[in-house]
């Protein structure tokens, strides 16, 4: 009976396990996009605030030629809408950037540029204020007030979560 009800649980998560939004293609000549954490290809591009770390992005332009590839920081609502503020009023540190380390395809068939960047992140400090979260899903802004229930909230989750992925994984049953 314990089997049972695991592999159901196990079942019914994975279904909310899909991403809210559907992946777009906004430039059909990049292929190949990831955005890590540094050092570590496997890890959610997700910082924690104060850290020093960096993310690491990558990717590949098909277009032929070199290009130049800018970046910047933008805040943004839950409903992923620029925020009516200045980059100054929550960012200190530079706001952009330019892609400049790039290598051309030397062996493979289709001719292609693999850009990266190396986005450094202690460079830019949140000023007080609302709490920027972010994962594979989405960033989140979540009011200063309510933010210290909210991070409590989001470990007890990822607790549970590592805890049934597990389980799954060894074809372990009950808690």
């Amino acid at each position: 009976m314990k089997t049972v009800f695991a592999f159901i649980a196990i079942v019914l998560f994975t279904f909310n396990l899909h991403a809210q939004q559907p992946d777009k293609i906004y430039m059909p000549n990049i292929h190949g996009v990831k955005l890590f954490l540094t050092g570590n290809q496997d890890a959610y591009p997700v910082i924690k605030l104060n850290a020093v770390s960096s993310l690491e992005l990558h990717f590949d332009d098909l277009g032929g030629g070199i290009k130049n590839y800018n970046y910047t920081y933008v805040l943004c609502d839950a409903n992923w809408q620029p925020a009516n503020l200045s980059p100054f009023d929550y960012l200190e540190g530079f706001t952009q950037g330019k892609l400049m380390q790039y290598r051309n395809s030397s062996v493979a068939k289709t001719k292609y540029v693999h850009y990266q960047a190396t986005l450094q992140i202690a460079d830019v400090t949140i000023k007080p204020g609302d709490i920027i979260l972010g994962d594979i899903d989405g960033v989140l802004v979540v009011p200063r007030n309510i933010a210290y229930d909210v991070l409590l909230r989001a470990e007890e989750i990822h607790e549970n979560e590592k805890r049934i992925f597990f389980m799954g994984k060894r074809g372990a049953v009950g808690a």
